[in-house]
């Protein structure tokens, strides 16, 4: 997943590739409805990941898990789900691929 999130990110940031940046926002957005809407037990039982430890994405003041939104919003992008383990959440991976897409992650 890193090196597709890194991808995915390239693509969104220059417009090239099959999910331009406004796609892509819809994806986040998606990723994180489901989120609320599952409730986090099911949401984080549904798509393989757990409770935020150490960063937040903040969106509207709500504040969600970034390597489980990011996670779904990949498998909701390609179709391919990615199991926690098969990339980063921390500043090197989740928190760093959302903050170069313009969002907001905040230490907890």
């Amino acid at each position: 997943m890193e090196r597709a999130a890194v991808r995915l990110t390239r693509q969104t940031r220059t417009g090239e590739g099959h999910l331009p940046f406004r796609a892509a926002f819809i994806v986040w957005a998606g990723a994180a409805r489901r989120a609320e809407e599952r409730g986090p037990q099911r949401f984080f039982g549904e798509h393989g990941f757990a409770p935020a430890t150490t960063y937040e994405l903040v969106v509207d003041d709500r504040r969600y898990p970034p390597k489980a939104i990011l996670g779904t919003a990949y498998e909701f992008a390609t179709g391919e789900r990615l199991a926690s383990g098969d990339f980063e959440g921390g500043k090197g991976g989740a928190v760093s691929v959302l903050g170069k897409m313009g969002f907001t992650v905040q230490h907890v």
